[in-house]
């Protein structure tokens, strides 16, 4: 078995034991299910002698299910939607897509999206 394989393997495990269902949606197109895990930071770090609020969220989706996120797109876990922020990152063995996302409510005139701050 390769190295690259037991990593699968691997990545595979943690996905089924600590990930949960989800959808992912490209922008312009349907959803499709996905399992992810869905990370939440501290909500508020240090910076010398202050404290910064992070609102911002991470998920991590296998490339074997989500081949080319972008900017924009919208994942919907736990009954909630989080729009892909910054431009996705692959982990070092190109495996898992890293993304850091924002929640996102629909809006009530025209069904745009918007994010919550």
């Amino acid at each position: 078995m390769t190295a690259q394989a037991r990593f699968m393997k691997a990545i595979n495990s943690l996905f089924r034991h600590q990930g949960t269902d989800g959808f992912y949606q490209k922008t312009g197109s349907r959803k499709m299910p996905v399992r992810v895990i869905f990370r939440q930071p501290d909500p508020l770090f240090e910076l010398g002698d202050r404290q910064i609020l992070v609102d911002q969220y991470r998920v991590d989706v296998r490339v074997s299910e989500c081949a080319s996120p972008r900017r924009g797109d919208v994942f919907f876990i736990h009954e909630k939607s989080y729009s892909v922020e910054e431009e996705p990152r692959l982990d070092q063995h190109q495996l898992v897509w890293i993304l850091d996302v924002l929640p996102v409510k629909p809006a009530t005139n025209n069904g745009s999206r918007l994010r919550v701050r």
